[in-house]
């Protein structure tokens, strides 16, 4: 049975995969670069407070279902202070959908690292989401929801947004949940390269935890890599499966892929991926890391965790 429903995952990365064809790479790039272009000139916006642009970035159904004229005013005169400059920008697609080889949907979460002001005060980021392509809910394209953090308390970030339903933030949690598992990605490549074995095995879920020898597998996977793992070339966060019921999100499964991932002896090895249960309100013990692989020939031969049986 374990040998049947590994496979059977195997089987759906590889469609999932696949779906996407190398065809849909340029058109990604292409939609990727017009959002760091857009991006540019929304900071030009919001440095010259310029209401009127700034709400035509965002969708249609944000424009028809808020008073976005309202809600930048608002944002402003909170804020209080004039924006300068940002340190770096950042953009990272966290949703990629495609059917018959086109992409149907993409969205892409955008960052502004360091924010400067005019008073000299510095904030750590304003980020958002923007649906680059939704062809099945074109009235979603464009902006989401905008936030600049301003602090961080006991109940967690200190916001202040524009295209946010008031009291509640279950709209933007998706994209925060995407940026977390990112940060959990770094320290995960992290571990590998150390081969802390006991620091990997704790990212799993309590599940896996409780039905795997996960050290032992750990393991037998180092043992089978030719050397110690150095260095990756790029890293990607793909959305599997996002659920809402009434507007809060029940489910968020994540898939997170180390491209071109080298060794100390000079092998390249094609990916190392692994799947992230980020929410299941459902289940709870099965958040966390769910499976591991090394991708060695294609999808010919590879290294799960946990190991086929």
């Amino acid at each position: 049975m374990k040998n049947f429903r590994l496979s059977a995952i195997l089987v759906i990365v590889l469609f999932v995969f696949t779906s996407c064809g190398l065809k849909t790479i340029k058109d990604e790039d292409r939609m990727v670069k017009e959002t760091k272009e857009e991006a540019e000139q929304l900071f030009e916006y919001l440095k010259n407070e310029d209401i009127e642009n700034l709400s035509s970035l965002f969708c249609q159904k944000k424009r028809d279902e808020h008073d976005l004229k309202n809600e930048c005013e608002e944002f402003f005169e909170e804020l209080d202070d004039k924006f300068v400059s940002y340190e770096k920008l950042e953009t990272m697609v966290t949703q990629r959908t495609c059917y018959h080889g086109e992409i149907e949907l993409m969205v892409v979460s955008v960052k502004f690292k360091n924010i400067t002001m005019q008073s000299g005060k510095t904030y750590e980021e304003i980020n958002y989401y923007t649906d680059t392509r939704n062809t099945n809910r074109p009235e979603n394209e464009g902006i989401g929801a905008l936030a600049l953090i301003i602090g961080e308390n006991e109940d967690g970030w200190i916001q202040l947004t524009i295209g946010v339903e008031k009291n509640t933030s279950e709209e933007y949690e998706d994209t925060q949940l995407c940026t977390v598992a990112k940060e959990e990605a770094d320290q995960v490549f992290e571990y590998l390269r150390e081969k802390d074995i006991q620091k990997l095995s704790s990212l799993f879920s309590e599940n896996q935890k409780k039905n795997y020898d996960l050290e032992k597998e750990w393991n037998n996977f180092f043992e089978q890599i030719d050397g110690r793992i150095i260095d990756y070339e790029t890293i990607d966060v793909i959305v599997s499966q996002r659920t809402f019921s009434d507007g809060t999100l029940t489910n968020l499964l994540l898939r997170i892929e180390f491209k071109n991932v080298k060794t100390d002896t000079g092998q390249v090895y094609e990916q190392i991926r692994y799947a992230k249960t980020a929410r299941c309100n459902s289940e709870p013990d099965n958040e966390g890391i769910n499976w591991t692989a090394l991708i060695i020939g294609g999808y010919e031969k590879y290294i799960m965790i946990p190991a086929e049986e």
